[in-house]
């Protein structure tokens, strides 16, 4: 074992011990202690390009470059993060730029929300108060939202400019209108940066692992502080809000496809690249139609179907995008790369989020499962499909409860019938299905799986329970060395909804030490006896205290 020597460095460990211990730091703490001297520098380099975060605009692209460019630092870098800047909001009215607000002491009261602090430090730190606000004349107030347009106008050229034609629909522009009115403010084509970004990319021949992180997964996804003011962090009531953040999400997918169109043009010298995490929002580009619509700012498409309910009407999809055969075999083409991408992966870690209501999910289904059938070299896999609302996927009380099952019963049942993953071992899946497609689903996979989590898992009413799918589960999987369990939920025959291993729940506030206990206790007697023990919190608890 190296020591690290006493004339360069002040502290007297052996290197390894000094990485083991410099590692449950942080990357602030790695850059300080670089500075010390140079041993210091070299072994803690190594932490603080590990992990290396990117986004699509050409300053993020030229970082990058500078990295892969020095063989001392790209060495070092084994995962690879794609996140977008938190964008900022764009009001076009002033009306609702200032109903957006969230000041000290404003009768809305909407700041508890900050109680637990935001993506700013500070967050209440000179912050304009309401009555501060309110001693500003309508001029004054005017010049401050034209400052706010300014600078939005100019993150969103810096950070999209990659997207020469991207223009969502907008209420009271045309789409014309607004894309020639965005003509001009970006230089880079999709192709020319796809192949600049695959350049740069192929130079990191150590990474393992790429993640995409959109806006969607922040528990803050505008940016909230703009000089002296604060805005309101979600507001689902407001038709702006939700437009926005379906656009937002929009330009998440165009990066994420951006990217994995650079990664399949680097895949050759990425040997060791065998993990992706992906997230995607909306109908995203599950097929070449959506694909265009996509590239092409045709955000008609998204509210057709909004008026429509029912995203599986061919009109409702097609009707307002020019056909044109060449288009559609150029898209037809970026969804085969993207695929590709896929195919020599062991690990998988996907989530996709569509509505169900609307046919979105079920859309999704189909085409999602044409890349996952290209997957057949995975061995870990982490699979979450469906939109989470207050905890479940799955709402027995919505009218449309029956067909919202129609996406994920789907999936499964092509998964189960195909068996793409032969080689599967580690499984933790998020989803609402029925007992029966569940459990064909995982038997399909006995042979090899000896990890298995299943967490936020919904049963629909009356398709089956938790008392009879867990014991089949512990019987059926014969290879199964762990099981997880976490946050499962069925019904009963009045429709009451019932969780099971809930750590949120009441009982356990406060007590995680005794729910781990409780849980790890419940799987063991599960496995071994193949029967379901007596599920009760209260019972465990006053016999463990």
């Amino acid at each position: 074992m190296r020591r690290t020597s006493t004339k360069s460095s002040p502290v007297f460990l052996p290197t390894e011990i000094l990485l083991i211990i410099i590692s449950y730091s942080e990357l602030p703490d790695w850059k300080h202690f670089r500075l010390v001297n140079k041993a210091c520098k070299s072994f803690a380099t190594s932490l603080c390009f590990e992990i290396v975060t990117f986004d699509t605009s050409q300053a993020s692209v030229h970082r990058l470059d500078s990295i892969a460019s020095s063989n001392h630092l790209v060495r070092n870098v084994q995962t690879l993060i794609l996140q977008r800047p938190k964008p900022m909001r764009e009001f076009y009215r002033r009306d609702d730029f200032e109903d957006a607000l969230d000041l000290v002491d404003d009768p809305k009261d909407s700041s508890s929300s900050y109680n637990g602090g935001d993506d700013q430090d500070h967050t209440h730190e000179d912050i304009m108060s309401y009555d501060e606000w309110l001693q500003y004349s309508k001029s004054q107030k005017k010049r401050i939202h034209n400052g706010y347009k300014k600078d939005y106008d100019d993150v969103y050229g810096r950070i999209n400019l990659l997207l020469p034609t991207l223009s969502p629909h907008r209420r009271g522009f045309s789409y014309r209108e607004l894309l020639q009115s965005m003509i001009g403010s970006f230089q880079m084509k999709d192709d020319g940066f796809s192949t600049k970004l695959g350049d740069t990319l192929s130079k990191f021949t150590e990474v393992t692992t790429f993640k995409h992180k959109p806006a969607f997964l922040s528990e803050d996804r505008w940016v909230t502080r703009w000089g002296r003011l604060r805005f309101e962090t979600v507001n689902i009531l407001d038709d702006s809000y939700r437009e926005d953040c379906r656009e937002d999400d929009d330009m998440d997918a165009l990066h994420l496809l951006c990217a994995l169109k650079a990664l399949r043009l680097a895949k050759s010298s990425l040997k060791k690249l065998n993990t992706i995490v992906f997230h995607a929002e909306g109908p995203v580009f599950w097929d070449a139609l959506r694909l265009r619509g996509l590239w092409e700012g045709h955000g008609e498409v998204r509210e057709s179907r909004s008026f429509s309910q029912n995203a599986m009407e061919p009109k409702a999809d097609g009707k307002l995008i020019p056909q044109d055969l060449a288009q559609h075999r150029k898209h037809a083409k970026q969804v085969s790369i993207m695929e590709n991408v896929l195919r020599d992966l062991t690990y998988l870690d996907c989530t996709v989020c569509a509505d169900a209501i609307n046919g979105d999910l079920l859309k999704a289904a189909g085409r999602f499962f044409q890349y996952l059938q290209c997957c057949q070299k995975l061995k870990r896999v982490r699979l979450t499909f469906g939109k989470r609302t207050c905890g479940t996927f799955y709402n027995p009380n919505s009218e449309h409860f029956p067909s919202s099952m129609d996406g994920p019963n789907k999936l499964l049942t092509l998964l189960t019938n195909c068996k793409p993953w032969s080689n599967l071992e580690e499984l933790n899946l998020e989803i609402a299905t029925t007992e029966p497609i569940l459990l064909r689903f995982l038997e399909s996979f006995s042979p090899t799986l000896h990890y298995l989590t299943l967490s936020t898992v919904t049963l629909a009413l009356s398709q089956g329970t938790w008392d009879t799918a867990l014991p089949n589960i512990a019987t059926s999987l014969t290879n199964l060395r762990e099981l997880d369990l976490e946050s499962l939920s069925d019904f009963s025959s009045d429709g009451k909804q019932r969780y099971l291993f809930d750590r949120e729940a009441e009982e356990w506030n406060g007590k995680i030490v005794h729910y781990i206990d409780y849980k790890d206790s419940m799987i063991s007697q599960l496995l071994q006896s193949k029967k379901l023990p007596e599920l009760d919190p209260k019972l465990f608890l006053k016999e463990y205290t």
